[in-house]
């Protein structure tokens, strides 16, 4: 907890913030999930030299 805060929430307040909270990280959660399947699909079109290229640049880096 930051300091300051009071180390009880009321219930219903903090069940609101946390809720809230997961919705927002789901929603964001589900923005970078289908970017990243765009992505991926993307690499798988441009063939399997691309693949090739990127993973020796992981083995590189």
């Amino acid at each position: 907890m930051p300091e300051g805060c009071p180390t009880q929430f009321p219930f219903t307040y903090h069940n609101l913030v946390v809720h809230g909270y997961c919705t927002k990280l789901s929603q964001t959660l589900t923005v970078c999930t289908s970017i990243e399947s765009a992505f991926i699909r993307r690499l798988s079109d441009m063939g399997n030299g691309y693949w090739w290229n990127l993973r020796s640049l992981k083995v590189v880096l």
